[in-house]
């Protein structure tokens, strides 16, 4: 066999092989928490200020592939995780705060609940310190 033959058929099956991965895991789907906060707030100097006006949560399918990964936290920043009786079932996710604006959040989940189970998305917004500024949370029935 000349060195041009066996380099295609090492390509093909290189190729297969990863498509092949990339189907198998793309198939393993969970789910993640988007969430939409809206918050009242500023950032002037060493004051800030915040107040969490409304959440507005939801879970959707998502491949296990592409799942969010935990970052570092932002501080100032929004800061968001999903807890089912009393356990954790993502990282705390968070984006930069930078005062008044709706901010988008999605949670990869770790663990999924039952149907019908509710989730507590706690929601924190902090200062540069990672003092806590607002607090509120809220039930999502997972469906």
């Amino acid at each position: 066999m000349s060195i041009l033959k066996i380099s295609i058929v090492v390509l093909v099956i290189t190729g297969l092989t990863i498509a092949g991965i990339y189907y198998t895991g793309s198939k393993k789907e969970g789910f993640v928490l988007k969430t939409e906060i809206r918050i009242n707030g500023s950032v002037r100097g060493n004051e800030t200020v915040a107040e969490i006006e409304n959440i507005n949560a939801h879970f959707e399918p998502y491949s296990k592939i592409g799942l969010p990964k935990m970052s570092g936290l932002d501080a100032p920043g929004v800061m968001v995780v999903a807890i089912h009786k009393t356990q954790m079932i993502g990282q705390w996710t968070s984006v930069p705060y930078k005062g008044t604006g709706i901010y988008n959040i999605t949670i990869g989940l770790t663990t999924n609940p039952n149907p019908g189970d509710i989730v507590r998305v706690d929601v924190r917004v902090v200062d540069k310190k990672g003092n806590n500024l607002a607090i509120q949370n809220k039930e999502v029935r997972y469906e």
